[in-house]
């Protein structure tokens, strides 16, 4: 019996190893693609060259930090897309369409359907240079929405983002030909740690499962031109990640909100009030008294666009405090948390009107 429970605690100290080791080597990924001019008689093509790098924090969820530097482009805007085919043996053209694997039309960046490859413009000055520095949320450098292998290509024209009004803008944005194009990879330490995902995946069944949801944000009615889209991660027994982009913000603070129900077929008031199975007082996230849909303020920048990276410890996928199959709502203000003395401070923040919701659904 002795040799039985030795070899139990054995195997269970080499299982929190291996789990161990492999949440740590998880954490961050990095992809480099080097861009080359696109093989062709383009003018524009000639001499454009740069270098992109990828980095993942938490992969395989949260929002991919893109950056890199580009020259020889003419000065404007320029679509910058994910391919679906990583070779580029016989130049830009074989890298494919964009990289599309649910058969969405094409979008802008932070829209609810938009293509997995679709991460927007890019910025030439009057010298041919182009700084590139954002986050996506939809890419990811592992798991199914990894872009790992498969090429990036600059093009010679503005993405309209499918907005053209013709065919062709729902397909590929009239962002023109390619000038530039490169294979997105890494180096010997992602293909090691794939070695030791399938071996503990193998051996390890037990390790700490990830859970993962997402929300499509919009307004149901088309009055607001906000969009978004947010990922919730939770590994199991800890607090959730919440991560993603929204576009079309005035700038400032805008509440965040879960709300409790998940219906909007209506608009974004059908949601009801904030997710609050304890009847507390409305607060702020790090309160004990508050909501537990109470997620606080994002901010939006001058472009209007917000970039949400939070934590918390009272939302969960699973249990009592379930977010799953309700609604998020961004509000039109500031959370004030249940501190501005309106009268509506404890129930809402005094956060204004609902511009855009969306209902967050199992991955």
């Amino acid at each position: 019996m002795r040799t039985k429970m030795a070899g139990v605690t054995l195997r269970s100290n080499r299982r929190t190893l291996f789990c161990l080791c492999l949440t740590q080597a998880w954490r961050p990924l990095t992809a480099t693609a080097q861009l080359v001019a696109a093989v062709g008689d383009a003018d524009e093509a000639a001499g454009v060259s740069g270098e992109i790098i990828f980095t993942q924090p938490h992969p395989p969820v949260g929002p991919v930090i893109v950056r890199g530097n580009l020259t020889g482009l003419s000065p404007g805007q320029h679509g910058m897309v994910v391919h679906v085919l990583g070779h580029t043996r016989e130049g830009c053209d074989s890298t494919g369409p964009h990289y599309n694997p649910y058969g969405f039309r094409h979008g802008a960046p932070g829209e609810p359907q938009r293509h997995v490859g679709d991460i927007g413009n890019i910025r030439a000055g009057p010298d041919g240079a182009a700084s590139v520095d954002f986050l996506d949320p939809v890419i990811s450098l592992a798991g199914p929405h990894s872009i790992m292998g498969r090429s990036l290509v600059v093009h010679a024209d503005v993405d309209d983002y499918g907005r053209g009004g013709n065919d062709e803008s729902l397909i590929s944005g009239n962002s023109g030909a390619a000038v530039a194009c490169g294979v997105i990879g890494s180096n010997m330490r992602l293909f090691l740690l794939l070695l030791l995902v399938a071996f503990v995946a193998a051996e390890y069944p037990l390790c700490p499962q990830e859970r993962r949801a997402q929300v499509f944000l919009s307004d149901p009615q088309g009055m607001s031109p906000v969009v978004g889209s947010v990922i919730f991660t939770q590994t199991e027994g800890g607090p959730v990640t919440v991560a993603g982009t929204i576009q079309g913000l005035r700038p400032g603070r805008h509440g965040f909100h879960v709300h409790e129900k998940g219906d909007i077929t209506g608009g974004c008031a059908d949601a009801g009030g904030h997710f609050n199975p304890e009847k507390n007082h409305h607060g702020a996230p790090f309160d004990g008294d508050r909501h537990a849909g109470d997620l606080g303020n994002i901010e939006a920048g001058p472009d209007g666009v917000a970039h949400i990276h939070l934590t918390d410890h009272v939302i969960s996928l699973s249990g009592p405090h379930c977010i799953l199959g309700r609604a998020v709502v961004v509000h039109s203000d500031e959370d004030d948390l249940g501190k501005g003395g309106f009268s509506d401070s404890l129930t809402t923040g005094h956060a204004g009107s609902r511009l855009a919701c969306g209902v967050i659904r199992d991955q």
